[in-house]
């Protein structure tokens, strides 16, 4: 079905590939087989080097035929931008949809012919972008959130949001069976938190469910540099000082651990797998996702597909997670500095795999066209 690309401007796609590979990066190969057909038909033209001359040349190979298929098309520059075509557009997608529920950085859309519920998750929100944006909520939040310290008020606020959500989910569950979760965008529960993972998980979960764990490295610089260390390993931190304890020992890798809301200080892993309460909500569950949905976002859709609650739809996710990580500033010969984060912290997927680069993704992938979102909710079993 389609022409195959064999080249470009007289190179292979390898070499134009190679070419690219100096502009764009990417975890997920799915986004970065999407960006490089981006870059092959228009660039950010700011920063990133046009095609000589007004056209660019593209040989096509017709697979039934075997013959070759030549187009020379003009070129466009792009915009300001560089587009993501994978990135959800409202207007095409959510035209004409009305929020049937509207939580701090969600709204959740009934589609009566579908027979679901569509909860879509927007972007990365803070506490900071909560008090700026003031997004117009579907209950009154009781959370105080002036003079508080920021993370707890986040925290509680979060709690108090997933608390109206799932009074709203079990609500119309007499009347939606089905529910489907849009994270394309990007995001999760406010503060991208992984406890709000497990908590939104055990809302729907029929039963005990295995989650995401990490682990840390022990590169040489933690052992090299006394200032790294300290900031990596806070003192008086319980789990940070337990893994001092196991870098002294001359560990390479910590065993893995759970990653939050732990029931003890040394979050040891099965601490943080799911164990739903009976709450009655009943929705067959399904994940839209795509390669911008990264970190929390990516170990929720790993735990649904590793756990079999529902189906993966779409792209798969990003497969980057880091869990442990910290700046380290260097300095050149000249005088010049520059900083670099360094990730030290693997995430293991709730089936044991390294979640980095080996992203949950759907049976069969599905790319965005117009009219996706309604073909996807037409298909819903």
């Amino acid at each position: 079905a389609g022409f195959l690309l064999t080249g470009f401007q007289g190179r292979s796609v390898a070499e134009a590939l190679y070419e690219a590979m100096e502009w764009l990066s990417n975890n997920s190969s799915d986004q970065l087989d999407l960006q490089l057909a981006h870059w092959l038909i228009r660039r950010f033209s700011p920063h990133e080097p046009l095609p000589e001359g007004p056209t660019a040349r593209y040989e096509f190979r017709d697979p039934a035929s075997g013959r070759t298929v030549v187009a020379e098309l003009p070129w466009k520059p792009g915009g300001r931008e560089r587009e993501d075509p994978t990135r959800p557009t409202p207007e095409t997608d959510y035209a004409g949809w009305a929020c049937d529920f509207t939580g701090i950085n969600y709204c959740v859309y009934a589609d009566t012919a579908a027979d679901a519920l569509v909860l879509r998750f927007s972007s990365y929100f803070s506490l900071e972008d909560f008090l700026r944006l003031k997004p117009a909520l579907s209950y009154a939040p009781k959370t105080p959130l002036k003079g508080s310290d920021p993370r707890r008020a986040a925290a509680a606020l979060a709690g108090e949001d997933l608390e109206h959500l799932a009074s709203y989910l079990k609500r119309r569950n007499t009347r939606f069976k089905k529910l489907l979760i849009d994270l394309r965008e990007g995001s999760v529960l406010f503060n991208g938190s992984f406890p709000g993972n497990r908590r939104l998980l055990e809302i729907l979960a029929r039963g005990p469910f295995r989650s995401t764990t990490a682990a840390t490295v022990f590169v040489p610089l933690l052992s090299r540099d006394p200032e790294f260390l300290a900031r990596a390993f806070q003192e008086g931190w319980p789990l940070g000082e337990s893994l001092k304890a196991e870098m002294r020992r001359g560990t390479k890798i910590s065993p893995p651990r759970a990653f939050a809301d732990c029931a003890t200080p040394l979050c040891r892993p099965g601490e943080g797998d799911g164990r739903p309460p009976r709450t009655g909500v009943q929705y067959r569950l399904y994940l839209l996702s795509g390669p911008r949905c990264a970190s929390a976002c990516d170990q929720l859709v790993s735990t649904v597909k590793d756990n079999g609650l529902g189906e993966v739809l779409g792209l798969p996710s990003g497969g980057s997670s880091s869990p442990a990580r910290e700046a380290k500033s260097f300095r050149l010969a000249d005088g010049q500095t520059f900083e670099l984060t360094l990730n030290f912290g693997i995430t293991y997927r709730a089936n044991g795999e390294v979640l980095e680069g080996n992203p949950a993704g759907p049976e069969k992938n599905l790319y965005p066209r117009p009219g996706y979102l309604r073909e996807i909710l037409s298909g819903l079993r």
